[in-house]
């Protein structure tokens, strides 16, 4: 869904821990800092992570890595 829509977002992949298979990270990239942020307070954002508060052991996280630069 996120690929296709005119949200902001470039990448999305999903980590697996290979010493913790329980353990996931999401990584997504973003067009711009304001885009992640309009995701992040939108209806699918919170209907998606009120889901998975039920079925994950703990709160997901986010951190912000920004890069000023394109290589």
């Amino acid at each position: 869904m996120l690929k296709t829509s005119s949200s902001g977002i470039k990448d999305v992949k999903l980590y697996q821990d290979v010493n913790d298979k329980q353990q996931y990270m999401i990584f997504t990239e973003w067009e711009s800092l304001e885009s992640f942020k309009n995701f992040i307070a939108s209806r699918p954002f919170k209907e998606t992570t009120d889901y998975g508060k039920s079925i994950l052991e703990d709160t997901p996280k986010n951190r912000i890595f920004m890069n000023e630069t394109s290589i």
